[in-house]
């Protein structure tokens, strides 16, 4: 008995393909099984969105009321002897803050891209295994084996 499988054995791994018999002899048969694999596809999405567009510009009436708010200020934090120098450093201060503007002249289109990464399925029929069918002294055998 062991001596007929081992010669059923290498008959298997001498046959490439599916062989069946009509006579009784041996039968193998591949089995195949689907697998299913996630792919990573990465994309580059891009949006469009508005963004303002911002003019400095300086204006001489705000200058003078900063200033005016900004020597009162320095006058009254300064000590008796400092007041003149405090005073003068918070007018200039006053009238530099007071006066810039930053006013939104408009809007511009700006696209901003970045990647983004989705998954797909992908299924492929592979290779599970073989089996072989015999009959020995009226009993049936049936044997899976990798090729």
């Amino acid at each position: 008995m062991k001596k007929f499988i081992t010669i059923i054995a290498a008959a298997i791994i001498a046959t490439p393909a599916v062989a069946l018999t009509i006579d009784g002899s041996p039968r193998i048969e591949d089995h195949y099984k689907d697998i299913t694999r996630k792919v990573p596809v990465t994309e580059t999405v891009c949006t469009d969105r508005q963004v303002p567009v911002h003019r400095e510009s300086f204006s001489t009436g705000k200058a003078v009321i900063g200033g005016i708010i900004g020597g009162i200020i320095g006058h009254n934090l300064g000590g008796k002897n400092n007041r003149h120098v405090t005073a003068s450093f918070g007018t200039l201060a006053g009238s530099v803050i007071g006066g810039s503007e930053n006013e939104v002249q408009g809007y511009r289109t700006q696209t901003n891209c970045e990647n983004q990464t989705s998954y797909h399925s992908q299924t492929e029929t592979v290779y599970s295994h073989s089996t072989i069918t015999f009959t020995e002294n009226g009993k049936t055998y049936r044997l899976n084996f990798q090729k």
